[in-house]
């Protein structure tokens, strides 16, 4: 039987922790939000520095859809069910829309086929991805595209994703702490913006 409490005894106080003092390597101890790094342009500040809000396991379309409809973002599909790689089928639509662009970053031109329709596509490899995250090249607030298989693949949407730049990490229906939402087996990545 467990032993109760004595009435009015009390427990001892654990100290504190103390946050440690930032130097040049480590930040702040400060919520992530506070990291946000702006880049001047009005419509990307908006996304980067909006309050996303999270969605169930596995809905990074439907999530990264109502957080940029909230924001009064236009060209966005109403629907990815004719692709099963529903982040593919989103990413043709935006594209296709003229209301969203790629930023300048190089990688590699490639075509990709949705049943949305086929666009062009600068596509980065996650090394190249990673590089122009750490040094300020890809704003916060920038739509993320990626995937573990390549974007030909057809058999549903696992393993590709969606999500927005935000604080040097990705949100996809959740706040992840990095920019590849899986990890070292991330492939292509392609970036989008509002024009």
């Amino acid at each position: 039987m467990p032993i109760s409490p004595t009435r009015g005894a009390t427990s001892p106080q654990l100290p504190r922790p103390q946050p440690r003092a930032p130097s040049s390597t480590t930040r702040p101890a400060k919520p992530l939000d506070s990291f946000v790094r702006l880049s001047g342009d009005p419509k990307l500040d908006k996304i980067a520095t909006a309050r996303l809000t999270s969605g169930r396991a596995h809905s990074c379309v439907t999530t990264v859809r109502a957080n940029l409809t909230r924001l009064g973002f236009k060209g966005l599909p109403s629907s990815t069910s004719k692709d099963a790689n529903n982040p593919r089928g989103m990413m043709v639509q935006l594209m296709n829309s003229g209301q969203w662009k790629q930023p300048d970053l190089g990688g590699t031109a490639t075509s990709i086929k949705s049943p949305y329709g086929t666009v062009s596509a600068q596509v980065l490899t996650r090394d190249e991805f990673n590089a122009a995250v750490k040094s300020g090249k890809i704003a916060d607030g920038s739509v993320v595209f990626q995937t573990q298989h390549g974007w030909d693949y057809d058999k549903g949407s696992r393993g590709n994703d969606v999500g927005i730049l935000q604080n040097g990490a990705i949100f996809n229906s959740v706040r992840m702490h990095g920019t590849d939402a899986y990890g070292a087996k991330s492939g292509d990545f392609v970036v989008l913006q509002p024009q």
